[in-house]
């Protein structure tokens, strides 16, 4: 079960989520295949989890490393669906023009 920690201070839960970041930054670039798109989800990751309080127990680095990278995976898949649904959207408009010019010729 993870808490939200009282004794630990944000100054060291930066510093553990910046320690992981060479790490994310791998990890982004292997599931996006392009360096722009995985320092943007490297961003995204990182401001999420700064946003996020700091947790505690006993695995806390563990907990860190698993909650980021999950991060990271949520990221990536928000993203696809953003991009998947406006190419649907597109695709939605350029059949629709399609058929007007059709019905008007």
């Amino acid at each position: 079960m993870t808490v939200i920690a009282e004794d630990v201070r944000p100054d060291d839960a930066h510093a553990e989520l910046l320690a992981l970041r060479p790490e994310i930054v791998a990890s982004a670039l292997k599931m996006a295949r392009d360096e722009a798109e995985a320092l943007q989800l490297t961003d995204l990751t990182f401001s999420k989890a700064f946003a996020a309080p700091p947790r505690e127990g006993p695995d806390r680095i563990l907990d860190t490393r698993l909650w980021l990278f999950g991060l990271l995976r949520s990221e990536f898949h928000s993203v696809e669906r953003q991009r998947q649904a406006r190419r649907e959207r597109g695709f939605t408009v350029a059949s629709r023009q399609t058929i007007v010019t059709d019905k008007t010729s």
